[in-house]
């Protein structure tokens, strides 16, 4: 096929440095016969067709109707794959193999299909959304455009290294099969749903009807500014498929987008210069939910890779495109498609999560200082840094909040660990600049500090890649090292100096972690690529890691965890020994490889890099696989009972209630205890319908309590003491619905059955229809 021109020509993966400019650059390589390309496309379809039959097994087994997975699936490639697909390669061409072009594809066309949601909503035409992707047919039509859409990839990738990349986007979903889709039923059951789940499910129900998004938690609570592209997402699949909101959410939503994010990374790795390996081997670290499980008894897993927050899942694959497009911009110049997809998935990424912009913007802030210092592309990066710095700002006021409940305070992530609960309280004062007790609680003194410290850093092992350009003059004299640099700083500046009542300082982290393992990989690959052409020495060193984090990950992570004071004290002090020990030989190890590339031998350079991320990635599977031998006892029968009414109650309202009706209810506290946990959204979540007051806890006035005290007290006194006035009252307010509930502190009226017609009556829940206005 013939490139496109010059000006749109698009920088393929591999370069491992800036190229040269575009009079002396190379032309494209040809591409591959056909009966080559069916060798090795062939078996890399098979190997993709059983991660496809085994993310069908997983749904199918955790309850999926079997219609609802083959809808879902015919959504994602015809009205997100192909679709996206066409855009990027109008704009870019081909970026060098299959998987970068569907990968980058899909994520352009999750970004398309936002912008087609929000018009279909402002016009409402919900009903046809799902004919955007006829539109993107007439990039087809001219003729320069269509060269570079049917412009085939000319770098496939090796059978094996797709195939490990293939093996890692299995493990996700194994562990979120494991963590999730297993975790949380559907409908009706009597388990507890996570309060996150049910609050972005009211607002995948409102994005369903509306755009801007209102508050259906609470109505009069004004447009939402939030971070909501990811419930944006799920209702346009909802309304496209057909699929119920409910379903999507809790079932098939994350599963191919977690897998984009891991195919993503491999994809970006690749692009930065690094070998299919060193590109599989980021896959891999991406795909690992803990790091070297040695203690279990200091921390729990982060999982970066959790549906319950459904945004920081989604944000993934936005900020990788994003870091992607910002590669190309650096290495190819002022090109125009590197610039028009950066302007893409900035757009993009400025409402998917409130972190997610930041550490980029954090990321070009160090490439405009490198830039500055190297004397290249200046003028471009400052320029970039502007703008991006725009835009951030304005996500924040529009689409980004969510920062309410934060404040500065050093060390504050720490708080969540074991040692400190136990040790220390489990209250933890936010309010101090300095966490407090991190030096002085009783018995522990200084040795808190230090364990936390450590605890902290293997927390955040993969973002260290950080500092690897330092002492690499390969990546040294990257821009595109500096910028993966400035994402992981950017990420732990929050970690060690926010602090937020639901430690939100984490998902700065979550969100940098495909980036430290792609600058891991890359550092790694240039490193062996430099010193141990054969990889002899860099293999043997892994393997043997791999292999002892097999073996004493499983004793430590199947050991009984110490409960008593004295024993978290003696493992705290255990794990700062044994830490320090093993960072002792790495060191001894780094200055043996730095004596023998002195005399002549290199190959042991690279040793260290690679028993470091071989531990990683082999910590990974064993976590998952010693979790299986968990099961939790089962709760008693009473504590099913409230969930499963309420949960059976609001199927009904989603059956029965209007889309559009506002209903009123009395309960509003997850437990009867004092301040409100005001985190009961299942009238709006489960059941899919906007409340007059439902739950504030997530209000940016929460910490305060509910804003419009009058407003409850009316609807207090509309359940608890109806009259004639309290009830006409709510229904200027729009209220056509009541949904009265018998909870600790608040028992409604028999008489309101005087007032409003009786529709449901089970357990503790009446639900209430007011008689339409006169």
């Amino acid at each position: 096929m013939r490139p496109g021109p010059p000006s749109v020509a698009p920088a393929t993966e591999g370069t491992g440095s800036d190229p040269a400019p575009q009079s002396q650059a190379a032309p494209p390589p040809a591409a591959p016969p056909s009966s080559a390309w069916v060798t090795r496309t062939v078996p890399a379809l098979l190997v993709a067709l059983a991660l496809a039959v085994y993310a069908a097994y997983v749904l199918l087994h955790t309850g999926t109707p079997q219609a609802d997975v083959r809808g879902y699936a015919l959504y994602w490639a015809l009205c997100l794959v192909v679709p996206g697909t066409l855009v990027l390669k109008a704009i870019r061409g081909t970026a060098g193999s299959w998987l970068a072009d569907l990968a980058l594809g899909a994520t352009t066309g999750l970004v398309c299909e936002l912008a087609a949601w929000a018009t279909a909503e402002s016009l409402g035409l919900q009903e046809q959304l799902r004919f955007w992707p006829v539109l993107t047919l007439v990039l087809l039509a001219p003729r320069g455009t269509r060269s570079r859409v049917l412009e085939r990839p000319t770098r496939p990738w090796s059978l094996p290294a797709f195939t490990l990349v293939t093996a890692a986007c299995a493990q996700v979903v194994w562990q979120v099969y494991r963590t999730y889709l297993q975790e949380w039923p559907l409908p009706p059951t009597g388990r507890v749903y996570y309060p996150d789940l049910m609050w972005h499910l009211g607002l995948v129900n409102e994005a369903t009807r509306s755009f801007p998004l209102g508050t259906p938690q609470v109505v009069d609570g004004g447009l939402l500014v939030y971070h909501w592209f990811s419930d944006a997402h799920i209702a346009a699949a909802s309304l496209i498929t057909g699929v119920d909101t409910t379903t999507v959410l809790l079932r098939l939503w994350a599963l191919p987008v977690l897998v984009l994010g891991v195919a993503l990374t491999a994809v970006l790795a690749r692009r930065v210069g690094a070998s299919d390996w060193a590109a599989a081997g980021a896959a891999a670290l991406m795909s690992t939910t803990v790091t070297v499980p040695f203690w279990p008894s200091m921390w729990t897993g982060s999982n970066h890779l959790n549906p319950l927050s459904p945004s920081q899942v989604y944000s993934a694959p936005f900020t990788l495109l994003l870091v992607y497009s910002l590669v190309d911009l650096l290495r190819a110049g002022s090109r125009r498609a590197a610039v028009v997809l950066v302007v893409l998935a900035a757009l993009g990424t400025s409402g998917t999560k409130s972190s997610a912009l930041p550490i980029v913007l954090g990321g070009v802030a160090l490439a405009t200082v490198a830039a500055l210092l190297l004397r290249r592309r200046r003028r471009m990066l400052l320029a970039l840094l502007a703008s991006l710095t725009v835009v951030t700002a304005a996500a924040h006021e529009l689409v980004a909040g969510g920062s309410f409940g934060a404040g500065l305070q050093l060390f504050s992530a720490l708080s969540l660990t074991r040692p400190y609960r136990v040790l220390h309280g489990q209250t933890v004062d936010f309010t101090t600049r300095i966490l407090a007790g991190i030096t002085d609680t009783p018995g522990v003194g200084a040795l808190m500090l230090l364990g936390l410290l450590l605890i902290g850093a293997l927390m955040v092992l993969r973002l260290l890649a950080a500092f690897l350009p330092l002492f690499q003059r390969t990546l040294r004299g990257d821009l595109a090292a500096w910028l993966l640099s400035g994402i992981c700083l950017a990420a732990l500046v929050p970690f060690l100096g926010l602090g937020h009542i639901g430690y939100s300082e984490f998902y700065f982290v979550f969100g940098a972690v495909p980036f430290g393992c792609v600058l891991a990989m890359w550092s790694l690959s240039t490193l062996v690529e430099e010193n141990d052409p054969r990889a002899r020495v860099t293999a043997v060193v892994g393997a043997c890691a791999a292999i002892a984090t097999l073996v004493v990950g499983w004793v430590r992570l199947r050991s009984p965890m110490g409960g008593s004071r004295a024993a978290v004290v003696d493992d705290l002090r255990s794990f700062v020994i044994g830490l320090t020990v093993t960072a002792l030989v790495l060191a001894a190890v780094v200055a043996v490889g730095l004596l023998r590339r002195r005399r002549g031998n290199a190959r042991w350079v690279p040793a260290v890099l690679a028993a470091v991320v071989a531990a990683v990635v082999a910590s990974g599977p064993l976590n998952v696989a010693v979790s299986e031998t968990a099961q939790p006892a089962p709760a008693p029968p009473r504590q099913y009972a409230l969930p499963l009414a309420q949960s059976t109650a609001a199927l009904w309202v989603k059956r029965n209630v209007p889309d559009d009706a506002v209903l009123a209810t009395n309960a509003h506290c997850r437990n009867a205890g004092t301040p409100c946990d005001s985190r009961l959204w299942w009238i709006s979540g489960l059941g899919g319908r906007r409340v007059l007051v439902e739950g504030w806890g997530y209000l940016p006035t929460a910490v305060a309590g509910f804003p419009d005290q009058a407003l409850l007290r009316l609807n207090q006194a509309a359940f608890e003491h109806p009259t004639r006035e309290t009830v006409q009252q709510l229904r200027d307010r729009g209220v056509s619905w009541l949904v009265a509930q018998t909870v600790p502190g608040s028992k409604p009226s028999t008489d309101l059955g005087r007032f409003a017609r009786e529709r449901y009556r089970k357990g503790p829940i009446v639900i209430y229809q007011l008689p339409a206005a006169p």
